[in-house]
C-alpha cells in the first residue's frame, strides 16, 4: 500500500486500531523490563546519569502508530528517532510522537530522519537502544533481513518487530468460523505472489519473513520471544467495514497486477466480496506475528 503519502496515510489511520488491539503486550512488557534492567546497570557502573533516555529507532515509522502504542508503555525517559522515506508521513509521526508522554508521565525526546531503508548504517540506527519497526518486515529481503540482525548484533540492540504478515487470511462466517472458498484461495496465492516483488528493499520475502527474522536473530546468539498477533475482524461490526474492504480491494488489486489476464474474474471476486463484507454476512482473519530479539546475556 504505498501509493502516495495521503494514501498511505488513509490505509495506516484504518489499521491503527485493530493493530493496537493485536499486538503482544506480553513482548512489550519483556522489553520494558529488559530497558530498566539495562538503564540500572549502566547507572551503577557510572555509565550514564539517571536521567539519560533510552533510544528508540523506528523503522518506516509511518504516521507514527509504533510510538503511540510503545511509549506509554515503557516507562524510562525516552528519545525516539523516526526513520521514513516519506517527508509527509515523518511530519504527522514527528506531530504525533511529540505530543505523547512516557508511561511515567514524562515527555518524549523526538527527532526524525528522512532516509532510504536500504542502507542500514545511518547514525540514528547505530546510536540506540532498541530498533523497532511495525508492518515492515514483509516487504524486505533476505540480505536486508541478514544485514539488520548483524547490526543489532554488533551494538547490542534489542529488537522489536510487530505485525508481521504470515502469508495467510481468510473470511471467517458469523461465528467467526473459516470459509473455504476456491476463489479465495486462488487470489491469496496471486497476492502471496505479488508480496514477493522487490518493494525498494531487494527480492521481498513476504509471510516468510517473521521466521527468516527469527532464525537470523537466534543465529547471533538472541534470545528470541515470538507472539501469534493476528486481526480478528468480524462479521457485522460496521466500525471495521472500512478496513475490511480495503484489504479486499487491496488483494484485488495486488492480484490483478500478477495476473492481468484474469482481471474480469478477480474483478468479479472483489465485488461479491465487498457486497458480503457490507451485508454484514463475512469477516476477515488475517494472521500476524510479533517478534522481540533480546541480547541472550542480558535482561
Amino acid at each position: 500500500m504505498s501509493a502516495g503519502s495521503q494514501f498511505a496515510a488513509d490505509w495506516l489511520s484504518l489499521r491503527e486500531g485493530v493493530d493496537a488491539s493485536s499486538r503482544s503486550q506480553a513482548l512489550v512488557d519483556a522489553l520494558a523490563s529488559w530497558l530498566s534492567e539495562k538503564q540500572q546497570r549502566a547507572e551503577s557502573a557510572l555509565l550514564t546519569e539517571a536521567s539519560s533516555p533510552i533510544t528508540l529507532a523506528d523503522l518506516g515509522c509511518g504516521r507514527g502508530s509504533n510510538s503511540q502504542f510503545l511509549a506509554p508503555r515503557l516507562y524510562d525517559a525516552q528519545r525516539w528517532m523516526l526513520i521514513d522515506h516519506d517527508p509527509a508521513l515523518l511530519n504527522e509521526a514527528y506531530s504525533r510522537t511529540s505530543q505523547l508522554n512516557t508511561g511515567k508521565g514524562e515527555p518524549l525526546q523526538v527527532e526524525t530522519h528522512c532516509v532510504s531503508l536500504k542502507q542500514l548504517d545511518h547514525p540514528a540506527l547505530t546510536h540506540c537502544d532498541v530498533v523497532t519497526a511495525s508492518a515492515l518486515i514483509d516487504l524486505v529481503s533476505q540480505e536486508w533481513i541478514d544485514a539488520l540482525a548483524a547490526q543489532c548484533a554488533k551494538h547490542r540492540q534489542a529488537l522489536l518487530i510487530t505485525l508481521s504478515i504470515t502469508g495467510e487470511w481468510y473470511f471467517t462466517n458469523a461465528q467467526q468460523q473459516p470459509l473455504n472458498d476456491l476463489d479465495d484461495r486462488w487470489i491469496s496465492e496471486l497476492f502471496n505472489a505479488h508480496q514477493r516483488r522487490d518493494k525498494g528493499l531487494g527480492g521481498a520475502l513476504g509471510g516468510d519473513a517473521h521466521s527468516a527474522l527469527a532464525k537470523a536473530m537466534a543465529d547471533h546468539g538472541y534470545r528470541v520471544n515470538e507472539a501469534e498477533t493476528p486481526w480478528h475482524l468480524a462479521a457485522g461490526k460496521p466500525a471495521q467495514y472500512p478496513l475490511m474492504c480495503s484489504l479486499v480491494e487491496g488483494w484485488a488489486n495486488a492480484a490483478t497486477e500478477q495476473a492481468p489476464e484474469a482481471a474480469s474474474r478477480i474483478a468479479q471476486w472483489r465485488d461479491e466480496r465487498l457486497r458480503h463484507v457490507v451485508e454484514g454476512e463475512i469477516g476477515i482473519w488475517v494472521g500476524h506475528r510479533d517478534l522481540l530479539a533480546l541480547p541472550a546475556d542480558e535482561g
